[in-house]
């Protein structure tokens, strides 16, 4: 997604006039307000999840794990939410033992589903201490998990700023969007920019390439209302004669007039 699928025409005029009434060339002014307009697009894509709703999050997705060995933990959605462990079968040894119209349990690879908290079953002392075993490493990653998800909020919202940093620019926004992390430990480059100056034209192209940006939270539509809340600012601004007050214009708009 680039803002040359999107009607810049408006922030174009916005800044050529700001440039006019500061006395400043056209470069820098639509420069920092590219910056502004980042900040304004982290804005929209809304606050970072609460601690609560990543631990649920996590927990809902560490409900099914694999161990190395075969055994496996997860819990059964449809079977009331049941805990199953999954371990080695002891059904052929124990055979004989079971009543005669008990259903013979379904083998996976050699191995069966034991209910955790069945009461009307028994694990031998084996089983049980081979179980608290694989539950704790299961705790472990879940806490693993629920650590890096929550340095993960962000990392869309960082796309904006990685953009702005290949401008130069600094944005003033949440230092949490700044430090979210990869949890793979992978730094992506997704948003791009580049200062293309031909003659007496100042083109500022701008590129976000994340996939969540571009699909489901519809990177586009959050860019078109950044440029909205921009122009709008703007008019408003000279409605209220913000221009007419250095102090007041120069806090409104850092770099391009002084106080």
């Amino acid at each position: 997604m680039s803002a040359s699928s999107i009607d810049v025409a408006g922030f174009t005029a916005m800044c050529q006039e700001l440039a006019r009434m500061a006395g400043r060339d056209f470069e820098p002014v639509l420069v920092l307000q590219v910056g502004q307009l980042l900040s304004a697009c982290v804005r929209r894509m809304g606050p970072r999840r609460t601690a609560g709703v990543v631990a649920k999050r996590v927990s809902t997705h560490s409900s099914f794990i694999e161990f190395s060995d075969g055994t496996k933990i997860n819990t059964w959605r449809k079977a009331n939410h049941a805990e199953m462990f999954l371990d080695t079968s002891t059904y052929a040894q124990y055979a004989k033992r079971w009543p005669k119209k008990s259903r013979v349990p379904a083998m996976v690879g050699g191995m069966t589903w034991h209910a955790v908290g069945d009461a009307n079953r028994h694990w031998s002392d084996a089983r049980w201490a081979k179980y608290q075993v694989r539950e704790r490493e299961r705790l472990a990653m879940e806490q693993k998990r629920y650590r890096e998800a929550l340095d993960a909020r962000g990392l869309a919202h960082k796309t904006w700023n990685q953009i702005a940093e290949a401008l130069g620019l600094d944005l003033k926004i949440p230092q949490w969007v700044k430090s979210a992390k990869d949890p793979r430990g992978v730094s992506r480059q997704e948003g791009l920019a580049a200062k293309i100056i031909d003659q007496a034209v100042c083109i500022v192209e701008i590129v976000n390439r994340n996939p969540l940006v571009v699909g489901k939270l519809d990177g586009e539509a959050i860019l078109a209302g950044a440029l909205r809340d921009r122009e709008k600012a703007f008019m408003i601004d000279v409605e209220k004669g913000v221009f007419e007050d250095m102090e007041r214009r120069a806090k409104r708009y850092p770099g391009i007039f002084l106080s």
